[in-house]
């Protein structure tokens, strides 16, 4: 109909000059009140200058007749929709439909004709829309010239459209109505995808965001973010109080992050860089701690548990889309709970490295740092002959006086007070902490010779010793220093400080109130007994090679064929001589050195069973078993490790057997089970060693699936005089077959023996009988010459 409408009003031009307003029915007609009207459009016509500066909403015309897009136009000359005017593009083909809508997703409604190019041109056209450009929000109005050649309930299921409209049935009034609805549509398509969206990007920053650790990083990104989702291309700032504060006052923010012109004022106050309009906004939103918006801007705030005043303002008058607004209160929601995080790990991480008194590092970070200088003092190729680093550990002499003469409060304020002339008595390569009660380290830069450390220490003691006023009380300090210069990496870094230490404590047995160095470490004759020196030796024991593996022979109980070995640790220590496993044992046991010593028994083992099995000349198969200890199987880093050795060895898992004992087991049962079927599962065997001497061994045969259980050498030494012993093994093995487990009895060291067990039923036999401990070169040569296949 608009098209009738159209021609009859160009022939009432055409014959009278112009129409007369009342001879037309204004519901059914357009008219036109020039003629240009309808002839001089371009291609787009771009939106009027509207008064309340709205954006206008773009609408593609695709229709192969010229004429039915200036008569579109005409029709739609007043239409707005919540006064946005209307922005026309025109395309005459589908093919330029299709290039137009690729470079301009921002169109929302298509008045399209269906026959063009083809007859079904505009309905192809669709499909690209919606499948290949995958724009799924712009709106569809199809128009056809021809109401009879697609029912229109079929067109409506099968394409993804708003209405199918013949065009004589279009007037101007229906037409509005159509786009009006589109339009509302889209825009209601719009605002979930934009809120889809904008939900998507606060997940993906929140995931983000949460995994930062410092507090600088994480609210930079917290200013990207914020910066990405509601697309604003202005300076944005962040500003924190850096501790809680009960008044929250404009005058105590400072930026900690920011861009474009806030960017590198990070630390400055916020009253001196925002403008000055923009502070009683910052002012009542800190307050009241809710989001503000005016003239000079917008203000979130992350309202935190810590109550750490923080809030993000960006700067300028910015024109938020209420979901924009929505969203960002949502993120600043998400975010609170960040700051809240980050400030927690930075208290935490602050307290793991620093004491909390006196604000100075602690003992292990102090000596991680030292271990750092050692190795960075070792690589340097510049340094000058002699030059070396100081390690310092100072005391206060009879620091337990002041604790009872003046209080434990006195005694804290003057530890503070002494942390704080240290810390400015301090070069800018120096290091202090606090190691523990009245104790402090220090750790020097460069220094020229013991001579120049010497004097350093010196100015260092008389600058700490001056009088201190706690409160009403003077306090004299004196002080005892112990030092030691190291030129090398030869020692690690507890043994320096300990050194250090101990210089200190000769200093105080001489009265205190004096400076003395340790002897050079090299001149020092390591002790030959006590747990202190051996713990001492045994900490770099494994780093000088000092470790070596011996093989005790495994055999059949029938054939005495060679089954495997058990590889045993032996320390030979360069002048301490052969170590005995009794005497380093334990100690390994009681601090973590066991866990690398024991990881590096695993690896050398793994190797030495890939060597031996290749050697066997029928194929055979060569077991070898090795001992866990509990801290070493407790770490949780044991099942990682030995599925990447045995992958790096190419070792068939089955060739390995652990051995654990009942006491590891005891110390922490559900771990313990946890962890051994985790490691069975890989194809490891299990032994459970010294069986018997328990009390709890018959519920773990129930509740571990060991592979082997070994005999205690106490039971079979004294079995054959002992007939409740020789019950106890007959017993154990019984129990043992019953469960399909194969039991070895270890100690065997006379034939009597090993007549007597093989007569009970037991597998294999270890002991002196069939062999002592080997060398590696020895346990080889009778691989290469047994090269018997053995038995899993």
């Amino acid at each position: 109909m608009l098209w009738q409408q159209f021609h009859s009003s160009v022939l009432a031009r055409q014959g009278q000059g112009c129409f007369m307003g009342n001879e037309i029915d204004a519901e059914h007609y357009i008219v036109f009140d020039e003629v240009d009207d309808i002839t001089d459009h371009d291609e787009v016509m771009p939106a009027s200058d509207e008064p309340n500066g709205l954006h206008p909403i773009r609408m593609l015309i695709v229709d192969d007749e010229p004429e039915m897009h200036h008569v579109t136009r005409f029709a739609l000359r007043n239409f707005r929709f919540n006064g946005q005017p209307l922005e026309y593009l025109s395309a005459y083909s589908a093919s330029e439909a299709e290039q137009m809508l690729a470079a301009n997703d921002d169109i929302a409604l298509i008045l399209l004709d269906v026959v063009m190019e083809t007859d079904e041109a505009g309905l192809q056209l669709v499909r690209v829309i919606r499948e290949d450009l995958r724009n799924t929000l712009v709106r569809i109005i199809l128009r056809t010239g021809q109401p009879g050649q697609a029912p229109e309930h079929r067109i409506i299921v099968d394409y993804d459209i708003n209405d199918y409209k013949s065009k004589d049935e279009l007037t101007a009034d229906r037409l509005m109505t159509a786009v009006h609805i589109a339009i509302r549509t889209y825009r209601q398509l719009q605002a979930i995808e934009r809120s889809r969206r904008g939900l998507e990007k606060i997940v993906a920053a929140s995931s983000s965001l949460f995994e930062q650790r410092s507090m600088s990083e994480f609210v930079q990104g917290v200013v990207w973010q914020i910066q990405s989702l509601v697309e604003y291309a202005d300076g944005a700032m962040l500003c924190a109080l850096a501790e809680p504060a009960a008044d929250h006052d404009v005058h105590s923010l400072r930026v900690i992050a920011g861009t474009r012109q806030y960017e590198s004022l990070r630390g400055h106050r916020v009253e001196t860089v925002a403008p000055e309009a923009a502070l009683p906004l910052i002012q009542k939103a800190l307050a009241s701690r809710t989001h503000c918006s005016g003239e000079a801007g917008s203000v979130f705030v992350f309202d935190t548990y810590s109550h750490t005043a923080s809030l993000v303002y960006l700067h300028g008058r910015l024109p938020l889309h209420p979901i924009d607004r929505q969203l960002l209160e949502f993120f600043c929601g998400k975010v609170a709970i960040g700051f809240d995080n980050v400030y927690l790990f930075e208290q935490l991480s602050y307290s793991n490295r620093h004491d909390t008194l006196t604000g100075l590092l602690n003992r292990t970070t102090f000596l991680d740092l030292l271990n750092s200088r050692l190795r960075f003092l070792a690589e340097r190729s510049d340094r000058e002959e002699g030059e070396g680093i100081g390690v310092v550990v100072i005391g206060l002499d009879r620091f337990k006086d002041i604790n009872q003469d003046l209080g434990y409060e006195v005694g804290d304020q003057v530890l503070a007070a002494l942390a704080g002339r240290l810390r400015a008595w301090l070069d800018d390569e120096d290091v202090a902490c606090r190691l523990v009660g009245d104790l402090f380290g220090l750790l020097m830069g460069v220094v020229e010779s013991p001579v120049a450390l010497a004097e350093l220490c010196e100015d260092l003691r008389l600058a700490l010793c001056q009088p201190l006023q706690v409160g009403n009380v003077e306090v004299i300090p004196t002080l005892s220093l112990g030092y030691t210069f190291v030129a090398s990496d030869r020692d690690p870094a507890y043994v320096v400080l300990a050194d250090a230490e101990q210089a200190m404590v000769s200093a105080k047995r001489f009265g205190g109130f004096r400076s003395e160095m340790a002897p050079p470490r090299h001149a020092v004759v390591p002790a030959t007994s006590g747990r202190v020196g051996l713990l001492r030796d045994l900490s770099y024991a494994l780093e000088r090679d000092e470790f070596h593996l011996r093989y005790q022979p495994i055999v059949h109980s029938a054939s005495r064929k060679l089954a495997g070995f058990e590889a045993l640790l032996r320390w030979q220590h360069p002048i301490r001589g052969l170590v005995a496993p009794e005497r380093f044992i334990d100690i390994a046991e009681s601090t973590r050195l066991i866990v690398p010593i024991g990881n590096w028994v695993i690896r050398t083992a793994l190797q030495q069973i890939r060597r031996w099995n290749e050697l066997a000349s029928d194929g055979g198969r060569f077991l070898l078993s090795v001992n866990v200890s509990a801290r070493q199987l407790m770490t949780g880093e044991l099942l990682d490790e030995l599925t990447h050795w045995l992958d790096a060895a190419a070792v068939d898992p089955g060739l390995l057997k652990l051995e654990v004992t009942e006491s590891l087991l005891m110390e922490d049962f559900e771990r313990a089970e946890q962890m051994l079927a985790r490691i069975k599962a890989l194809g490891v065997q299990l032994a459970l060693d010294d069986f018997g001497t328990g009390f709890s061994s018959l519920s773990y045969l129930h509740r571990f699936a060991f592979d082997s259980l070994k005999l205690d050498r106490i039971f079979v030494q004294s079995m054959l005089e002992n007939r409740q012993t020789l019950q106890i093994v007959k017993s154990v093995i019984a129990l043992a077959q019953s469960l399909n487990i194969e039991t070895i009895a270890e100690g065997v060291e006379t034939e009597a023996q090993a007549t007597l067990l093989q007569g009970l039923g037991c597998d294999y036999f270890q002991g002196f009988l069939f062999g002592r401990p080997l060398a590696v070169e020895v346990a080889t040569e009778r691989v290469c010459e047994i090269g018997r296949r053995l038995v899993s």
